[in-house]
C-alpha cells in the first residue's frame, strides 16, 4: 500500500453427507460477513501486507470460500486448482509432493504463517499432512523468492495463513463421509472426515482449539485380494492458539499443533514362480510450536519476531509374507526465528529489514544401522533489506537483497526486482502490468548429501555427496490483469502471464 477439490486421484469420491454441526457466531460477526467484502490482503510476496490488486509480486490466492467449495480436505486438496502446480506422488510414501513451474519439490518452499514446515523425507514436504480446519487462505507466488525468504525458494512459495481469531465466541463443527463403492478395500466405507473449532475472547486474550481428522480406508479393484491400489491412511491433527492483544498497538501469540499419521500399503513381490504378499506401515508424529508478537511505535517502525520449533518422527516397518523384513526410523528437527523491522515511510519509500537464524537435523537408521554418513546438521543466518519505491500514481519498484552464511556453504547474496504499473484507472476498467526478475538459491539438503541407502542384495547403494555445491537460477516473470467494475466491486475478466525461468 502507498505510505502515508476433493482429490482428483484415481477415482472420484461422491460426497455422501455433509453437515454443519454447533454454528454460533456473536450478531457483530454476522454483520461482519454480510457486509460488503473487503479486498484481499496478502503477504507472501513483500513480505509486508498489500491487497492483492497491489502486490508487484503476481499471487495466487485460494481463499476459505474457495476450500469450502471444493470440499478440500488437506493442503494437497486446496491446490489441486492452481495454475501451473503441479502435485505427484511421493515415490513410497502415502502422500503428494508439489512441483511448481518446472522446478522439483525441493525448489518449492512450504510455510506455515511465514515459518518453515519440516520436510516429511527429510528433503520433500508431503502437502497432505497439513489439515485445513484452521487455515484462513493459502497464498502461492511463482518463481524465485531466495531475496525474500532463503534457500529452497527457487521455483516459488507456497504460504499456508490461519485463520484470525475474532472478538466474542465462535464454534463449528463437520462431518462427511464417501464411499468407494464395489472397491471399498476390506468392505469398510471409503473415506470418514470431521472437524470441530472453538475460539473467542475478549479485546486483550483470545483463544482458539481445533481438532480435525481424516480417515481413508484404501481401494482395492479386487476388494476381496490381497493388492490394495490406495493406501489406507489416517491423519489426525489437534490445535491450540493464544493471543494477547495488549494494545492496539501489537499483539503476541504462542501456538501448538500434534499431527499424527498412520498409513499402510499392501501390495504383492513377485519372486518366482509365484508372487509374495508384501506390507509396509508407516506411524508418523510431527508437534509444532510456534509463537511472536508484533508492535507498532509511535515513530511509525513496526517489529516482528517469530520462532518455529519442530520435531518429525517417522517409523516404518515393512513386512514380506507376514514377517518382518525391514525398520526404518527417522527424525528431523528444525528449529527457525525471524525478526523483521517494517521502517517508517520516508519520501514514497518503504524499507524492510531483517534476519532469519536456521537451524536443522536428520538422524535415520535402518535396523539399528545409521544410514547417515558424518553429522547431518546444517545453520544458516540471513540478513536481507528490501525498498518498495512509489515513483507516481502509475509506477511501484520493489527492490531487495538476502544475504546468507551457511555453516556448511559459505555465503550467497540473492537479489530481486519487481515493476508494478498501473496502466488503466477508470470509473469501469482497472489494467495493472507486473514485471519481476529474482534470484533463486538452494542449498544441498541433507538427506543428497549424508544418505546411504544399501541395497547391494538387489545390486545397488545410494550414496550421499558431502561435496555437492549449492544451485542457483534466473527467474524471469512478466504479466498483468484486466478487470472492470461491476457495483463498486473489481471482477477479474481477464489475465495472463508469462514465466520463463
Amino acid at each position: 500500500m502507498r505510505p502515508d477439490r476433493p482429490s482428483r486421484g484415481r477415482r472420484s469420491l461422491p460426497v455422501l453427507a455433509s453437515a454443519l454441526l454447533c454454528p454460533w457466531l456473536l450478531p457483530g460477526v454476522v454483520a461482519a460477513e454480510e457486509s460488503v467484502a473487503l479486498p484481499t490482503v496478502v503477504v507472501t510476496g513483500t513480505r509486508s501486507e498489500k491487497t492483492l490488486d497491489e502486490t508487484p509480486v503476481r499471487t495466487e490466492v485460494v481463499d476459505r470460500k474457495e476450500i469450502d467449495r471444493t470440499h478440500a480436505r488437506t493442503l494437497k486438496d486446496a491446490l489441486e486448482n492452481v495454475p501451473g502446480l503441479q502435485l505427484r506422488e511421493i515415490h513410497g510414501k502415502s502422500g503428494y509432493e508439489v512441483t511448481l513451474q518446472g522446478m522439483t519439490s525441493d525448489q518449492v518452499l512450504v510455510l506455515i504463517d511465514g515459518l518453515p514446515v519440516s520436510a516429511s523425507t527429510g528433503s520433500t514436504v508431503d502437502v497432505s499432512q497439513y489439515l485445513l480446519g484452521e487455515v484462513d487462505r493459502v497464498e502461492v507466488v511463482k518463481g524465485a523468492s531466495s531475496a525474500q525468504y532463503g534457500s529452497s525458494a527457487m521455483g516459488g512459495v507456497i504460504n499456508v495463513i490461519t485463520r484470525p481469531i475474532a472478538r466474542g465466541f465462535g464454534a463449528a463443527a463437520s462431518a462427511d463421509a464417501g464411499t468407494y463403492g464395489s472397491q471399498n478395500a476390506d468392505g469398510n466405507p471409503g473415506v470418514l472426515h470431521g472437524n470441530v473449532r472453538v475460539e473467542g475472547g475478549g479485546e486483550t486474550w483470545r483463544a482458539r482449539v481445533t481438532a480435525d481428522a481424516f480417515d481413508n480406508k484404501g481401494f482395492a479393484v479386487d476388494s476381496d485380494g490381497w493388492t490394495r491400489h490406495g493406501d489406507a491412511v489416517r491423519r489426525e491433527q489437534y490445535s491450540g492458539r493464544v493471543e494477547w492483544l495488549p494494545s492496539p498497538a501489537g499483539s503476541f501469540w504462542v501456538d501448538a499443533s500434534a499431527y499424527r499419521e498412520n498409513d499402510e500399503q499392501r501390495y504383492r513381490y513377485y519372486a518366482p514362480p509365484a508372487y509374495v504378499p508384501q506390507r509396509k506401515t508407516e506411524d508418523i508424529s510431527r508437534d509444532r510450536f510456534t509463537g511472536g508478537g508484533k508492535w507498532r511505535f509511535d515513530n511509525g517502525l513496526t517489529a516482528r519476531l517469530a520462532g518455529v520449533t519442530e520435531g518429525y518422527d517417522s517409523n516404518t516397518t515393512e513386512y514380506s509374507n507376514g514377517f518382518q523384513s525391514a525398520a526404518r526410523n527417522a527424525s528431523m528437527r528444525t528449529d527457525h526465528v525471524s525478526l523483521q523491522l517494517d521502517l517508517p515511510a520516508w519520501k514514497s519509500q518503504l524499507w524492510q529489514v531483517g534476519g532469519d537464524f536456521h537451524h536443522e537435523t536428520l538422524k535415520q537408521n535402518a535396523n539399528g544401522i545409521s544410514e547417515l554418513l558424518g553429522n547431518a546438521a546444517r545453520t544458516a543466518s540471513e540478513l536481507y533489506v528490501q525498498d518498495d519505491i512509489f515513483l507516481s500514481e502509475t509506477w511501484e519498484i520493489v527492490a531487495g537483497v538476502r544475504g546468507q552464511h551457511d555453516s556448511d556453504f559459505g555465503s550467497h547474496f540473492a537479489p530481486k526486482i519487481g515493476v508494478r504499473a498501473n496502466l488503466i484507472g477508470t470509473e469501469d476498467w482497472k489494467g495493472v502490468a507486473r514485471a519481476n526478475f529474482g534470484q533463486g538459491y538452494r542449498v544441498p539438503n541433507l538427506k543428497e548429501r549424508h544418505f546411504l541407502f544399501d541395497h547391494s542384495s538387489l545390486g545397488y547403494m545410494v550414496i550421499g555427496n558431502p561435496d555437492l555445491k549449492p544451485e542457483s537460477s534466473n527467474s524471469f516473470q512478466l504479466g498483468g490483469s484486466l478487470s472492470c467494475a461491476t457495483a463498486s466491486r473489481w471482477t477479474p475478466t481477464c489475465s495472463t502471464t508469462a514465466s520463463p525461468t
